[in-house]
């Protein structure tokens, strides 16, 4: 097992090489360790009904079952058949997925912490750094147990006859049937054969390979569980025209995508259709108005822009035609392998803003009255306002150096809460410019009450926001 680990290691050498490149670029996300614990199992909760239900009781009883009989006396005969059997390996298995499920850090009684081969793992291993949840190694520890109780019961069957050991058989595996499925369990249509919408199919007949973007799509790069599951869903129906998606990411896309958010947001503007068009070359937009909520029906109700030319309406998804040219090159800058660059798109110099560059307002103009407790992202507008001598970098690949907007929530008189990750900005801020600018907001994940949201215009790399705006807001149901 040792020789197969050292094997192993060597072949993940040249995996591991352009995964660590891509991880220092930011292409790989690297979870931090207070989600990882949080997501990961602890000692006592290996003995909880939780473990249980995710590994199946009939299987535990089984295996605990086979140990019991292997303490029993049995002739040479059987033992040599017993120790024929594979279960060694089987044990090594789920030992090591029990260990990964603790996370990086084991907390032994009396709070002691011990570090585990996790941590290793996360390092240098392809996929480990942005796994969130550890827990998700209980699918190993589930498989490996359900073969230890198979031979549990081969064992216990050896001696049956032909029909009666298929009687039990099937009679076991109904059992853990039933057993699996003594919850409903909530689908959705996948949106394909009878139930697709046909402007999908009507996409498909249409000459050219221009991308496809949807609206309404995802409002920041990552945390909009309702963007989430509408780009899923234009992801499955992607597969009926089979055009590049703009929008086409769930969790993790790539740092590069966050340069077309902020576009995203602004549609149907027409400054910001062009801006979408020259980082993506965009050719056609799919509106889904009964999917619009209330704040982005209002902006999709009155007329569009010229450029956006209606096709076909398929009940309520509307198909146009971005009947715009690229005016600048930036979508082959986007495009392009990840690269640290010393200038934005524009020529920005990208360095540290110090206080010389000082003075930098950001005002809240936009936002709702009340927020709800739903974790979707509220579209909040601000006005940066860059009265200091120094052009402020906000477009390019990579966001390292790069100025966006982040925001954090806190109750009164308690601590804040950890800034959610860079939006960025649609483009470059020159010296005595003042633009308007959009951040999705989700509500805090506390009790209904009030809350003070904090904006923060924010260098990417820099500790200390470069300017910050309050405002206060009461988020659920008000108090009868």
């Amino acid at each position: 097992m040792l020789a197969a680990g050292v094997a192993a290691g060597v072949l993940l050498i040249p995996l591991a090489i352009p995964y660590l490149e891509a991880r220092s670029y930011g292409m790989v996300p690297d979870q931090p360790v207070a989600i990882v614990r949080t997501g990961s199992w602890t000692l006592a909760s290996y003995f909880s009904s939780a473990f249980l239900y995710r590994v199946g009781l009939i299987p535990v009883a089984l295996v605990v079952y086979g140990l019991v009989l292997r303490l029993a006396p049995v002739s040479v005969t059987r033992l040599d058949a017993r120790r024929s059997l594979p279960t060694g390996a089987l044990w090594s298995v789920v030992g090591a997925a029990l260990l990964l499920g603790l996370g990086p850090v084991v907390v032994l009684p009396g709070g002691v912490e011990l570090p585990t081969p996790y941590a290793l793992l996360q390092g240098f291993v392809p996929g480990f750094s942005s796994l969130r949840v550890p827990i998700r190694f209980v699918t190993i520890v589930a498989a490996g147990l359900s073969a230890l109780a198979g031979f549990a019961v081969a064992e216990v069957l050896r001696d049956w006859r032909a029909p009666a050991r298929m009687v039990a058989g099937m009679g076991l595996a109904a059992a853990c049937v039933f057993g699996a499925t003594s919850e409903p369990r909530p689908t959705m249509a996948a949106g394909l054969g009878a139930s697709a919408s046909p402007a999908y199919r009507w996409l498909a007949q249409q000459a050219g390979e221009a991308a496809v973007v949807e609206i309404p799509g995802p409002t920041r790069l990552s945390g909009d569980l309702g963007a989430d599951l509408r780009n899923s869903r234009y992801m499955v129906a992607s597969t009926l025209h089979w055009r590049p998606l703009v929008n086409g990411y769930t969790a993790y896309p790539p740092p590069a995508s966050g340069a077309v958010f902020p576009a995203l947001r602004d549609l149907p503007d027409a400054e910001a259709l062009q801006e979408l068009v020259d980082l993506t070359g965009v050719g056609w937009l799919v509106l889904h108005r009964d999917a619009l909520a209330p704040h982005e029906a209002r902006r999709w109700a009155g007329a569009l822009p010229a450029a956006l030319v209606p096709m076909e309406t398929f009940g309520t998804v509307e198909v146009y035609r971005v009947a715009l040219a690229a005016e600048q090159p930036w979508a082959a800058l986007l495009a392009a392998s990840p690269a640290r660059s010393e200038t934005t798109f524009a020529g920005t110099p990208i360095a540290p803003l110090g206080a010389d560059c000082q003075p930098i307002r950001l005002t809240i103009l936009e936002a709702p009255a009340r927020f709800s407790r739903l974790p979707v992202g509220v579209r909040v507008g601000v006005q940066i306002s860059n009265a200091g001598p120094c052009a402020l970098p906000a477009l390019g690949q990579l966001p390292d150096g790069l100025v966006g907007l982040a925001y954090r929530w806190r109750e009164p008189a308690a601590a804040w809460l950890a800034p959610l990750p860079i939006a960025r900005l649609a483009r470059d801020l020159a010296p005595g410019e003042q633009v308007d600018a959009s951040i999705a907001v989700s509500p805090p994940g506390g009790p209904a009450g009030t809350y003070e949201l904090e904006i923060q215009l924010i260098q990417q790399g820099q500790g200390t926001p470069l300017a910050t705006a309050r405002r206060t807001f009461a988020v659920g149901r008000p108090h009868l």
